[in-house]
């Protein structure tokens, strides 16, 4: 249709996604604390979140039987931490300790993955 106008106001394009998210993974072993931090243009948005004994890495040398046992807390932290320029959270919080993902004496740690994401302030438009 010539001199149609489309105008593109209600989408954003995202050509070059990795200029504006950055994903950060880590453990935190009990009695660490997870300390989340993206720049200052930028919102913490976590991705996946786990809370139990998963797998041999740098809290758990050894197979002892137990891997398997584990909570989803995304939910736990992405209420304390989405939409924050920074965030912490205790291995040892009660929210955390409260899911009981395995037996007494088993040792248990917190797998974090966040993205960093980039606030791009657009200009007004009219429509």
């Amino acid at each position: 249709m010539a001199g149609a106008q489309v105008s593109l106001a209600p989408y954003i394009l995202f050509v070059n996604v990795s200029k504006f998210i950055s994903v950060s993974f880590s453990e935190y072993c009990d009695y660490e604390m997870f300390q989340g931090q993206c720049g200052s243009h930028e919102l913490m948005q976590v991705i996946y979140s786990e809370y139990g004994h998963m797998d041999i890495g740098k809290c758990v040398k050894v197979d002892i039987g137990y891997f398997g046992c584990k909570a989803d807390v995304t939910g736990i932290l992405g209420a304390r931490c989405n939409m924050h320029h920074k965030c912490e959270m205790d291995t040892r919080d009660k929210q955390l300790r409260q899911t009981n993902p395995c037996s007494s004496g088993v040792v248990v740690y917190l797998e974090v993955t966040f993205a960093c994401v980039k606030v791009v302030k657009f200009p007004n438009t009219k429509k």
